[in-house]
């Protein structure tokens, strides 16, 4: 039995397009995302250098050579990650929907087995 109280199915992804980039905004400066672990309509998880504590709101963007994007949320949980670095679980704004899905769809072909996950 699964102890994963998700809503929303989550996909890994795996960037290897060095000509994209991740970043969060928050109060305190822009920092570089390392990873992205997961990501689904709702929240993602990331990996970063950086702590930041649950409550706080951000700004994820992403760029790439051809697209610009960025969605808020709010950090629900950070833990760290081996040696400097730490794994944060971010929730969407749930009132900007069509930005989450927009954000969700431009990451589409970086997603890793994806729809073998929603059986497609």
């Amino acid at each position: 039995m699964s102890t994963d109280k998700r809503a929303r199915a989550r996909g890994n992804i795996e960037v290897r397009d060095r000509t994209a980039r991740f970043f969060l905004r928050c109060e305190d400066g822009v920092y570089a995302v390392t990873r992205i672990r997961n990501v689904s309509l709702a929240g993602v998880g990331i990996e970063t250098r950086y702590r930041l504590k649950p409550g706080e709101n951000i700004s994820l963007k992403y760029r790439s050579r051809d697209v610009k994007l960025s969605v808020n949320g709010s950090v629900i949980w950070c833990c760290p990650n081996g040696s400097h670095s730490y794994t944060l679980g971010v929730a969407f704004e749930p009132n900007n929907r069509e930005r989450n899905s927009v954000f969700f769809l431009a990451l589409r072909k970086y997603l890793d087995k994806f729809e073998e996950k929603l059986g497609g």
